[in-house]
């Protein structure tokens, strides 16, 4: 294998030479003479902004050739406008519905039992508890008819605390809110009543550990003008031979107080009244009763032995 000459190349060139090279034989293919790119093509101009000037933009903030500007698109905020709007409508509508739960939950009334409503036969004779071997609880109750044979007080006659009128007086109170007076009778007491209290209602609250129950039937008669409602406008207290003052205890009673009507001219009713008093004191069976006008200030009232 020849080697080419000194100072040649294999494409007949010299060597060093400053000389343009030669074209090699293509073929008979002369390639057609090289042009600057971009010859020939019109100069580019930059686009002019609607109802804006060509000042609005300069060709130099753009290369030649490059992207048009491109305009900001109008109304894009309303979208996020409206979702917040929304948001918010939603966050008023359940605040809304846990104001209104709320104030149902608080406006609610407690469930409470209701007392059941016991007839005065719901104690009988037959009823072990009040046997004729044990003289304090010889009566199944108060009784149904009030000593209704005692005498009228006499004109003028109230009686005291330390001197009060027999059993079984009937007094009369006068009415203070209307033209009117009443006839009061107080039966016989049952000293003890616990038992009887007891199976009237048994929510009824037990007596403190030392007390008892007593009962008395209260009649009230109504002679006047207008309606009168004697369970409410009239009172009655009880004083032991201790000395010690009792006033009626809120506990149902065969006879309640809530029973008691309203009266008319001639109308009577009856009220069991209950005390709660001392065993001493309901084993000395004795004192007296204090029946009295609530409203009438200037009547003292009248004092009736309880045995």
């Amino acid at each position: 294998m020849s080697t080419p000459p000194s100072g040649s190349d294999p494409w007949s060139q010299p060597s060093g030479s400053a000389g343009p090279a030669a074209s090699p034989d293509l073929g008979g293919y002369a390639p057609a003479p090289y042009e600057a790119v971009g010859a020939g093509l019109p100069d580019y101009e930059s686009p002019q902004p609607a109802g804006g000037s060509s000042s609005d933009f300069s060709q130099s903030s753009f290369p030649v050739g490059g992207p048009a500007p491109v305009q900001p698109a109008r109304g894009g905020g309303k979208g996020t406008v409206w979702a917040l709007v929304g948001c918010a409508g939603c966050a008023v509508i359940v605040l809304l519905l846990v104001l209104v739960l709320g104030f149902v939950l608080v406006l609610r009334p407690a469930d409470q039992p209701e007392p059941a409503t016991v007839e005065p036969t719901a104690t009988t004779e037959s009823d072990p508890a009040t046997t004729e071997s044990d003289p304090a609880t010889t009566e199944a109750g108060p009784t149904d008819d009030p000593v209704a044979s005692g005498a009228p007080a006499a004109e003028g006659e109230r009686g005291t605390l330390e001197a009060p009128l027999p059993a079984g007086t009937m007094v009369t109170v006068e009415a203070a809110d209307v033209d009117g007076r009443t006839d009061v009778s107080l039966g016989q007491v049952n000293w003890n009543a616990d038992e009887v209290i007891a199976g009237v209602w048994e929510g009824n609250e037990k007596p403190q550990a030392g007390n008892v129950f007593i009962l008395v039937t209260v009649t009230y008669t109504y002679h006047g003008e207008g309606t009168y409602s004697p369970a409410w406008d009239l009172n009655t207290d009880f004083t032991g031979a201790s000395g010690t003052e009792y006033t009626w205890s809120p506990v149902l009673t065969p006879q309640n107080f809530t029973d008691a009507a309203d009266l008319t001219d001639g109308q009577s009713t009856t009220w069991d009244v209950a005390f709660e008093v001392s065993a001493e004191d309901a084993t000395a069976a004795t004192g007296s009763f204090h029946v009295y006008e609530m409203l009438n200030w200037e009547d003292e009232g009248f004092y009736v032995a309880a045995q």
